[in-house]
């Protein structure tokens, strides 16, 4: 048994089988509430005319909003919906890989950096407060983990030239033509951005007292496009016509605070989580033997994890300063991200802290412990339930879900939206324009985002009924 644990490709193996269901799933999810009504304005009126609408009535996001000209339902294309959060997951996998390639040592083999890599999106997607808005629902996930995902690879060219003289022709165009879809995607990666490569301007100019133009030349651009991005018209619209509550600053910094707390906690509760940070302790004499992991981690945290929680908190605040409301699960995905990264950056900078600074000698764990970690950690992840009085024993982390919901009812909540389509397509062949379907018997939660209702003037109905050239929907009650 020792034997076979203790080769990698056997992890790397393993982590792959625990990633499949989430791919998988890609093919058994469907359109939701925004996707319909988008599609519908684009069919009906053009690309630069829906544009020139969202721009300067309803929002500023200029590249999430140029993308929808090609959103496959504008094209009646539902399996190339499905095709959308798969190749997003294998993109974003591959930014993951790409920027630990980077900050890892050059010795580290191939299978490991996979390893690594898989580790952390696993991680990531385990503890996601809501997979259907973070992965499966386009309109969400095409605004958030895209743009992040260009966000990682967005570093990953600068990290990879940063002590370069000479740098590629291909970068330069990444490093200058990345920011400007980052920054019209969505507010959070927007103002992680510019925050970032605004500290690392400071950074680098307090170490070598120059300023690189592989940072200012990009951090102009980013800057340029938030302007662009924040006074457009439809902001400023949508703030007043839909939140009451917006433009309180008070209100939205109680809010931040909230927000950063009830998501830490969720991440605390969690024992994946937290296993996982012990491997992490395992493993930094081994990062550390890579000169820019150490010398980017050299740093006290005293003054990097104060700097963390105002980033995280500052990442919440457009979207509470806009609407005055809780934030969707949608903003806690994407935030989590970036907690997740400034976890794992602060407990480097404490280990370096303690050990370097304090002359305390290395700890180091033998492979057979990092392994059993291992074990112990993906473990709690399958077997995390939990109970609630008057309840049914229940999943708590998503990596269980995916798998019990690939098995057990994927199938059959995709046959009953395919069928509820076809009956959609037979009613408007027959000029059938006011039509009841019958309700989802399963709603699996890794992929179900929300549904119609029974109500036809619920904003959702109207969005499903505009796409398909209905003049009502509604499901009927039983």
């Amino acid at each position: 048994m020792n034997k076979i644990i203790g080769k990698p490709i056997f992890w790397a193996v393993l982590l792959s089988t625990l990633l499949l269901p989430f791919l998988i799933l890609s093919f058994y999810c469907h359109p939701s509430a925004d996707d319909y009504i988008f599609a519908a304005q684009v069919k009906k009126m053009g690309g630069f005319a829906y544009f020139d609408l969202i721009y300067h009535s309803w929002s500023g996001r200029y590249f999430s909003t140029f993308i929808k000209f090609y959103n496959p339902l504008v094209y009646d294309w539902l399996w190339g919906y499905k095709l959308i959060p798969f190749f997003l997951i294998i993109l974003f996998v591959t930014s993951i890989y790409f920027f630990l390639k980077i900050i890892f040592p050059i010795e580290t083999t191939k299978t490991k950096r996979i390893i690594i890599s898989l580790s952390f999106v696993l991680l990531y997607f385990n503890i996601m407060p809501s997979t259907p808005e973070g992965i499966y629902w386009i309109e969400s996930s095409i605004n958030y983990l895209f743009a992040n995902t260009l966000l990682i690879f967005f570093f990953t060219i600068i990290f990879k030239n940063w002590n370069s003289k000479k740098i590629k022709i291909v970068d330069y165009l990444i490093i200058f033509t990345i920011p400007i879809m980052i920054v019209g995607s969505n507010e959070i990666s927007m103002l992680a951005l510019n925050e970032f490569l605004f500290i690392l301007i400071i950074y680098q100019f307090l170490i070598t007292k120059k300023i690189n133009k592989l940072l200012i030349i990009p951090f102009i651009i980013a800057f340029i496009s938030t302007i662009i991005e924040i006074t457009a018209p439809g902001n400023y619209m949508r703030m007043t016509s839909s939140f009451s509550l917006n433009s309180d600053i008070l209100l939205s910094l109680k809010l931040c605070i909230i927000s950063f707390v009830k998501i830490s906690i969720k991440f605390l509760q969690d024992p994946g989580f937290l296993i996982a940070s012990i491997l992490y302790f395992a493993l930094i004499p081994l990062f550390n033997s890579s000169s820019f992991f150490r010398e980017h981690t050299n740093i006290s945290p005293f003054i990097s994890i104060p700097i963390s929680i105002l980033i995280i908190l500052s990442l919440y605040f457009p979207v509470l300063y806009s609407t005055g409301i809780p934030v969707a699960l949608r903003v806690h995905d994407t935030v989590g991200l970036f907690i997740l990264f400034g976890w794992f950056y602060n407990l480097s900078a404490l280990y370096n802290y303690f050990i370097k600074k304090q002359k305390t000698r290395t700890i180091s764990a033998s492979p057979f412990y990092i392994q059993l970690i291992g074990i112990v950690a993906i473990t709690l992840v399958i077997l995390d339930f939990k109970k609630e009085p008057d309840k049914d024993i229940y999943p708590r982390g998503n990596i269980f879900c995916a798998g019990y919901d690939l098995l057990f009812s994927a199938k059959t909540y995709d046959n009953e939206l395919r069928n509820r389509e076809n009956l959609i397509l037979k009613s408007v062949s027959e000029n059938i324009k006011y039509l009841e379907v019958p309700p989802l018997s399963i709603k699996p939660s890794s992929i179900h985002f929300i549904d119609i209702s029974d109500k036809t003037s619920d904003w959702i109905n109207i969005s499903v009924a505009a796409y398909y050239g209905l003049d009502s929907i509604k499901i009927y009650k039983p």
